[in-house]
């Protein structure tokens, strides 16, 4: 397993799927912006705060089930 791998993993296992932090994000942004009524805008962009983080797994998990 290369370096980078290992190096995610670690961070998943620390922090958790990558999922529940998105989750996490989205209600807490929702949640503080509704005072403002962009809660549902603000739920949103916390979903999608993290999609380069997202990219990078499934780029890691392509290149892992696809080896020669």
């Amino acid at each position: 397993m290369e370096m980078s791998s290992q190096y995610v993993e670690q961070i998943r296992e620390k922090d958790g799927p990558l999922i529940d932090h998105l989750r996490e994000i989205g209600n807490l942004a929702g949640k503080f912006a509704g005072e403002i009524g962009l809660r549902d805008i603000a739920h949103l962009l916390g979903l999608l705060h993290d999609i380069g983080e997202l990219r990078s797994i499934l780029i890691q998990s392509y290149r892992l089930l696809n080896r020669p």
